[in-house]
C-alpha cells in the first residue's frame, strides 16, 4: 500500500522535529520518532496489518521470506525518495510528534489497516501543501486524502478520491475502505465473506478472507472464506490443491498418486525434512530454502536446494527459486535494491525497473 495511510514516513535532516544524529526534542507531546527508526517501524505496522488479517496463513503467503525484512526494503527503495523530493520541494512537511499517533492508529484498525486509504492522523503526520486542482507528482503533496492524478505526463493534479464505480487506476485513487477493480477500473467495495471473487469479475475478497474454488482458466469465480474455514484438513484427511479444503498449518496437501487421464489423490500430509523424500504439494513440504524435486509421471520426489540467480526456476507449483528471488521468464533473479540490474518489475524492492535498473517509483 502507497497511501499516506500506511506509508507515513520519510524524514529529511532539519525537517522533522528529531535531528539526524538520533537527538529529540521533547514538548508536550512526548518524544518524535527519530529518523533511523521510520523505515522498520513501517514495516513493521504493515506487516502486522497483514498478519492480522491472515493468521496462519501468513506464513504460506510470504513462503519462508521474512515479511518486516521485505517491507522495510520495499520502503526504503520504493517511497522514501519521493517523500524525501517532496520535503525538499516545499511541496510536505513531516511531524514527527505525530508519526506516533499515525502508527497507534493504524495498530488499532488491524485488518482493516490494508483497505485504508486515508488516516486523519497519518495525514498529519506527512502532509502535504496542494490543494485540490494543484500542480503535483506524488500522492503526498496534495492536502488532506487528495491523491495526485497524472494522465500521461507531469505534473498532475491533487484531486479528490472516488467514489463507488468512479474510474481508477490504484487503491489509493478510491475512497477510504474501497478498492480499485483490475477488471473495470473502477473502484468497488471488496467482496465479504461468502460473496463472489476472483474468476471473470476479478473482485477481490476483504482482507482476512481467501477466494475459495475460483479458476482462472475458465474464467469460473470463486467464494470468499474464512481461513479457518478453508484450512481444516488434519494429517491423513482427504484435501484439494485447486479448490479446496486445504490442510492446516504444518500438514501439507499432497498429490498421492494420479489415475490418468486427470484425477489427482490427494491428502494432507506432514512436512519433509531436508534432503528427505517428498510428494509434489501445495505449499511445498520441504523446509524453506528447498523445493521437492519430482520426476516426470511420478508424484515422488526429494527436497533438493531451490535454485539461484542465473539457474533455471524449478518446476514446482508453489516454489520456484530460491528465497528473495523472483522467477523471470525461467530464470531465477536476486531481488535488487535500487541501482541494481533488472529485467522486470517483479526483481526490484521498488517494483521499478526503468532501462534495466532499479529505482524508485517514477510517475512520470
Amino acid at each position: 500500500m502507497e497511501s499516506k495511510g500506511i506509508v507515513i514516513a520519510a524524514l529529511g535532516c532539519g525537517l522533522v522535529l528529531g535531528s539526524c544524529d538520533g537527538s529529540t526534542d521533547v514538548d508536550d507531546r512526548g518524544t518524535p520518532i527519530p529518523f533511523e527508526d521510520i523505515p522498520e517501524k513501517v514495516a513493521e505496522a504493515i506487516c502486522a496489518a497483514y498478519e492480522d488479517c491472515l493468521g496462519d496463513f501468513m506464513d504460506l503467503t510470504m513462503g519462508g521470506e521474512d515479511c518486516v525484512t521485505v517491507a522495510e526494503r520495499r520502503f526504503t527503495n520504493g517511497s522514501l525518495e519521493p517523500l524525501l523530493d517532496a520535503i525538499d520541494a516545499g511541496t510536505a512537511t513531516y511531524d514527527g510528534h505525530q508519526a506516533q499517533a499515525c502508527l497507534d492508529a493504524l495498530a488499532a484498525l488491524g485488518c482493516d489497516a490494508l483497505v485504508s486509504n486515508s488516516l486523519p492522523e497519518c495525514e498529519e503526520a506527512f502532509a502535504g501543501s496542494v490543494a485540490e486542482g494543484g500542480d503535483c507528482t506524488y500522492d503526498v503533496e496534495c492536502v488532506g486524502d487528495l491523491f495526485c492524478e497524472i494522465d500521461g505526463s507531469c505534473p498532475g493534479t491533487c484531486t479528490a478520491r472516488g467514489g463507488t464505480g468512479t474510474g481508477c487506476d490504484e487503491d489509493e485513487h478510491c475512497q477510504d475502505g474501497l478498492r480499485c477493480d483490475e477488471g473495470t477500473s473502477s473502484c468497488v467495495s471488496p467482496a465479504v465473506q461468502g460473496g463472489s471473487c476472483g474468476g471473470s469479475s476479478g473482485n477481490e475478497c476483504t482482507p482476512g478472507l481467501l477466494c475459495l474454488g475460483e479458476d482462472e482458466e475458465t474464467g469460473t469465480p470463486g467464494t470468499c472464506s474464512l481461513a479457518t474455514e478453508v484450512l481444516v484438513g488434519e494429517v491423513g484427511d482427504s484435501c484439494n490443491i485447486m479448490t479446496g479444503p486445504w490442510c492446516q498449518t504444518g500438514a501439507h496437501c499432497a498429490v498421492i498418486s494420479f489415475e490418468l487421464p486427470d484425477t489427482l489423490v490427494t491428502e494432507c500430509v506432514a512436512a519433509a525434512d531436508s534432503g528427505g523424500s517428498c510428494h509434489l504439494a501445495a505449499p511445498d513440504m520441504c523446509p524453506a530454502g528447498q523445493f521437492c524435486e519430482v520426476a516426470a509421471q511420478s508424484t515422488d520426489g526429494n527436497c533438493e536446494l531451490l535454485p539461484q540467480a542465473g539457474e533455471a526456476c524449478a518446476d514446482s507449483w508453489t516454489k520456484q527459486c530460491d528465497l528473495y528471488h523472483r522467477c523471470i521468464n525461467g530464470t531465477c533473479h536476486a531481488l535488487e535494491d535500487n541501482g541494481g540490474s533488472c529485467v522486470d518489475d517483479e526483481v526490484c524492492y521498488s517494483d521499478s525497473c526503468n532501462g534495466g535498473v532499479c529505482g524508485p517509483y517514477d510517475p512520470c
